[in-house]
């Protein structure tokens, strides 16, 4: 099979021959159909985050190791099986949950396997769908889709997922705004969330893109606001009320989780999803004398993505795929994505 290959870190990717795995026990074998591309794959490609003041955290450190196929949000159809298998039918389409874990930490115990310490996440750690064939290592972390597009399904388990977790975080703040860093997919997906989550939540959109934000406010955020401005704190904070009840930032980077910090009022809520990379400087007594609370949202719960693919097919989301590309294009769609080529999603189809 031909696979998309990180031969080592800081590289373009090489298009590789790999034997076509032959599935045993609880495994199975997809045949891709499509594999989104997300933001993570460059911080892979690279092989290091930024986490602020000159420190780099390689990726080594955490585990990874190279040659890598990497793409983890992954969508196709079951192409063989091993013998322990008996749910799923050659040729079901289905949607892989690729943030496996150890099985038997705390976490994984919980059904939070995306929050394992010892992670085994396909297209990180292990091989994944940048490829014409991807071996899932059991059955359990297949969704079926049916006949959902494939522009829809793909990126629900990362971009789709990851949303859906910070926005689930927002009920605890009975927040009556909230305020979206970034209309990635990942923003744009929130808002459509947001609009079926909480009917009366008003939404407000923030980019430096104002390509983005139009497409924010088709998918219905309430007010759009252009970071780039001096003004772009007082007017979200006007906006809001005086202060922002919640603030997800899906970029995080130094200068939006100091946007952020900077609009919440009393009570308020930070999210911090992306990972960019930088660092954040905050007053200390800020935190008592307000309230106020800063947490993270990482991708997400199995049992998430299988109300995800629920709710796409009762048309609740719309697909936010705007390019494909074959696998040979796999380096112009990185680039593409890290230079802001991307509305919303890209797609490789194999």
């Amino acid at each position: 099979m031909r696979a998309a290959t990180i031969v080592s870190s800081g590289q373009a990717l090489e298009i590789q021959e790999r034997a076509i795995p032959k599935p045993i026990g609880k495994e199975v074998l997809i045949k891709v159909e499509a594999a989104g591309v997300c933001h993570s794959d460059l911080h892979f490609r690279d092989g290091a985050y930024q986490m602020g003041g000159g420190r780099i955290l390689q990726l080594h450190e955490r585990g990874v190791n190279y040659p890598l196929i990497p793409g983890h949000e992954v969508a196709g159809t079951v192409e063989a099986c091993g013998e322990s298998v008996l749910e799923f039918s050659l040729n079901e389409r289905v949607l892989v949950y690729p943030w496996m874990g150890c099985t038997i930490c705390r976490s994984c115990e919980l059904g939070d396997e995306h929050l394992c310490v010892h992670p085994k996440s396909l297209g990180l750690y292990q091989s994944g769908g940048y490829a014409e064939y991807i071996l899932v290592p059991d059955m359990k972390y297949l969704v079926p889709i049916g006949d959902l597009a494939v522009e829809m399904a793909t990126t629900l388990a990362c971009s789709g997922l990851t949303a859906y977790t910070a926005v689930k975080k927002v009920e605890k703040t009975q927040a009556q705004n909230v305020v979206l860093i970034g209309m990635g997919g990942l923003g744009l997906c929130a808002i459509q969330l947001l609009a079926y989550l909480f009917k009366d939540i008003f939404v407000v959109a923030v980019d430096v893109d104002d390509r983005k934000l139009e497409e924010a406010q088709r998918l219905g955020a309430d007010s759009v606001i252009n970071s780039k401005t001096e003004e772009a704190v007082e007017e979200i904070k006007k906006l809001c009320g005086g202060g922002a009840d919640c603030v997800i930032d899906f970029v995080n980077m130094s200068a939006t989780a100091s946007l952020g910090f900077s609009c919440l009022r009393k009570r308020g809520s930070l999210i911090l999803v992306g990972l960019f990379g930088g660092d954040l400087t905050v007053s200390l007594p800020l935190f008592p004398m307000m309230s106020i609370s800063i947490e993270g949202a990482y991708t997400g719960r199995l049992s998430d993505l299988h109300k995800l693919v629920q709710l796409a097919q009762k048309g609740v989301l719309q697909p936010l795929v705007s390019k494909s590309y074959s696998l040979d294009e796999v380096n112009q769609a990185l680039n593409d994505l890290e230079n802001g080529k991307v509305l919303g999603r890209a797609l490789l189809k194999p």
